[in-house]
């Protein structure tokens, strides 16, 4: 059965190298490796975890959910930047933070990096606490395309508003980060519990922050779902490496990591990884203008509304719109449009007295891409 995986990823990776157009790139991982969940196997699902982190062989890692024993002996991100360090004969080192008492306190949880590049410096961000105290860590790091800041966390799994919260927190980390540290790119990894069309991803991704990022996997794998979990019958998608747009690097691939059964009904891990591979920008204009929106979505008016308000936006080209109202728990309130729309100015109304006051989001969806702003519903 291991010589079967072995041979499976070997012919995933020969496939990997023929798309990746230069040899002169940076790849990113992200996997969250299911700690030592118990009645999991998790000393061998940890070796199979290994064996496929060395045969991808990625120069940064982002981990969720690394446990290690209570008493400090046992680690598993160490295990695995020891491992790669062994078999690549490279000082891989291991940058991790304490977040919290994980399978009924048996275990301590951390979020961390690995990587096989020199790291200058290093530090974390306490976010708001859900179930479970969550943090972002960063490391800055010098790599043969440059120095670059590297942001990795998992948000909270029980609520959409916490990781809503998370994620602003996030982004004005990561932009006092990027302030203080120049870099040539800046990455975000991680487990964010939630789909691309929701508020919290949309957040990260909007394009009308001075700082925002992109999601490399929708961006080289356009119209494909590139769902993470659960490994077993992927369905869902929260799984993300993304790309600064204050950055001289572009997404050249990216892909969702195959697993496949090693004992049993027992997978590595409950996700699936994310691999994207990064090269210079040759256009010399930045990841900020490629793939660009055909769409923009304005600012509701009036808001605050009370009634009924109108929501502007301009359609470049024909195509599917959906035009819909999430609350602050991410839930789905209204659709305000869902068709085939000709290219123009649209400014459909929208009734809010069925809501009750606070704030909501509404996002709009067309050719692969989203936009969503603020509005805020008073009484």
């Amino acid at each position: 059965m291991k010589i079967a995986l072995k041979i499976s990823i070997f012919v995933f990776l020969f496939t990997i190298s023929n798309t990746v157009i230069s040899q002169e790139s940076l790849k990113i991982l992200t996997y969250n490796i299911q700690g030592m969940k118990p009645g999991t196997m998790p000393g061998i699902r940890l070796a199979f975890i290994m064996e496929k982190i060395i045969l991808l062989d990625p120069d940064i890692i982002g981990l969720q959910e690394i446990n290690g024993s209570l008493d400090g002996d046992d680690n598993q991100c160490t295990e695995i930047a020891d491992a790669l360090s062994a078999y690549y004969n490279l000082p891989y080192r291991c940058y991790q933070q304490f977040t919290h008492l994980s399978w009924d306190n048996q275990y301590r949880e951390s979020i961390g990096i690995v990587t096989k590049h020199p790291v200058i410096d290093s530090g974390f961000h306490q976010l708001a606490t859900g179930v479970f105290p969550r943090k972002v860590v960063w490391n800055y790091i010098e790599t043969p395309l440059g120095k670059v800041n590297f942001f990795n966390t998992h948000l909270s799994f029980n609520s959409s508003a916490v990781r809503l919260q998370q994620a602003g927190q996030i982004m004005e980390y990561t932009q006092d980060v990027i302030g203080e540290y120049p870099a040539s790119a800046t990455f975000l990894t991680g487990d964010f519990n939630d789909q691309p069309n929701t508020p919290t991803i949309q957040l990260l991704t909007n394009i009308e922050s001075d700082t925002t990022f992109f999601d490399s996997y929708a961006i080289a794998n356009p119209g494909s779902p590139g769902y993470t979990v659960p490994s077993n019958d992927p369905n869902k998608r929260i799984d993300y490496v993304f790309l600064s747009n204050i950055s001289s690097l572009a997404t050249d691939t990216s892909i969702v990591i195959p697993d496949s059964v090693i004992i049993l009904d027992l997978y590595s891990s409950d996700h699936l990884g994310v691999m994207s591979t990064f090269t210079v920008d040759a256009s010399g204009i930045g990841q900020k203008f490629h793939n660009r929106p055909n769409f923009e979505l304005f600012q509701n008016h009036p808001n605050p509304v009370k009634n009924m308000t109108n929501i502007p936006y301009i359609l470049n080209k024909s195509g599917h719109v959906k035009l819909s109202v999430f609350n602050q728990l991410g839930v789905e309130v209204a659709v305000i449009k869902n068709a085939f729309c000709q290219s123009g100015k649209y400014h459909p109304s929208f009734n809010t007295t069925k809501l009750p006051g606070g704030i909501y989001f509404y996002t709009l969806i067309s050719d692969g891409f989203a936009q969503t702003k603020k509005m805020f519903v008073v009484k």
